[in-house]
């Protein structure tokens, strides 16, 4: 489904390799999710099985490839709102500085 030239995924796998060396079978997930992509349980055992039929040989290309099978959606305006309603007790539609960088926090 892709023909593997996604620069900004190509790259993240290029820098996980410098970093952990060759990814293995079990980090698939992991660097997915570091992109953005969210892999179900299923997905998953899927890249699993193919890469283990393949020798563990993990490319670029497959990594794009997979990514692609994956699909992603940019979270819609309403959604990214909606994950701060917890930190705004009174509905200003505002939090303060502070409980953003603890959130933003989170995240990293």
């Amino acid at each position: 489904k892709s023909d593997g030239s996604n620069p900004r995924l190509l790259r993240a796998f290029a820098d996980w390799e410098k970093e952990h060396g060759k990814l293995k079978v079990g980090d698939i997930g992991r660097l997915m999710r570091q992109q953005g992509y969210a892999p179900t349980e299923a997905e998953l055992k899927n890249y699993r099985s193919r890469a283990e039929q393949r020798g563990e040989n993990i490319t670029g290309e497959d990594f794009v490839s997979w990514c692609n099978e994956t699909g992603y959606d940019d979270p819609s305006l309403q959604e990214l709102a909606s994950f701060f309603v917890p930190f705004d007790p009174e509905g200003t539609g505002f939090v303060s500085a502070r409980v953003f960088t603890q959130v933003d926090g989170l995240a990293q």
